[in-house]
């Protein structure tokens, strides 16, 4: 039986956000990017059949706002800022709150991400008691979809090469993990070049729009 999972969309504060995209585009255009990265991303989870709630982490008020705005729930972070202390809370949370339900953390700069690729990633769930790890890594070895049934599998550590680490979590723990690759997982935006390969694949998406818009007399 395949259990339905919750999901985590981690959100910096807009005015720190995508900052190596900075020499492309104004402080004002980078926050407008990860509200509608963010829209794109609800919008997949919505049409998903495996996923039962949605909860956008976020010490920024404003993302609160739009997300809820787009009918999920948020959950404000006020932990020091790092992304592991806060998806540490945030899972305690869930667990308290949600029985335990696999939990999905999902980055918001995934724009591409497909309903069918969420579900994909879900369906690897089997029975409850039976501890599995799934990611989906990014090309810069980054994790773009970390699954974890029970939400407390292992640990999440986000950082530099975080796939690897993650891999390493499991293994260290002894939970069986399953690496799922994706085409429209595999780009974050991050860098100018992700601006460009959004707009290349993304046709059908906000994001792609909203670049092409402010970025029409641009090349990469």
């Amino acid at each position: 039986m395949i259990s339905d999972a919750d999901v985590i969309i981690p959100v910096k504060r807009l005015t720190e956000s995508k900052t190596r995209l900075s020499n492309l585009l104004s402080s004002g255009d980078r926050q407008k990017l990860v509200l509608v990265m963010m829209e794109d991303v609800i919008a997949s989870l919505k049409k998903s059949s495996l996923v039962n709630h949605v909860v956008v982490l976020s010490p920024d008020r404003r993302v609160a706002d739009y997300a809820e705005k787009l009918g999920v729930e948020t959950m404000m972070d006020k932990t020091n800022g790092d992304i592991n202390d806060s998806l540490a809370e945030a899972t305690n949370c869930e667990i308290r709150d949600r029985n335990g339900s696999p939990l999905l953390v999902l980055p918001v700069d995934v724009p591409l991400v497909r309903a069918t690729t969420i579900d994909a990633i879900v369906s690897k769930v089997g029975k409850p008691n039976h501890p599995l790890v799934v990611i989906s890594p990014s090309i810069a070895n980054g994790t773009n979809a970390l699954l974890r049934n029970p939400p407390d599998a292992i640990p999440t550590r986000y950082g530099v090469n975080s796939f690897e680490a993650h891999v390493a979590e499991a293994v260290a723990r002894k939970v069986h993990f399953e690496v799922y690759r994706s085409e429209d997982l595999e780009v974050d935006v991050d860098t100018p070049r992700d601006l460009y390969e959004v707009m290349r694949k993304g046709d059908l998406t906000k994001t792609s729009g909203f670049l092409k818009n402010i970025l029409r007399d641009q090349r990469p």
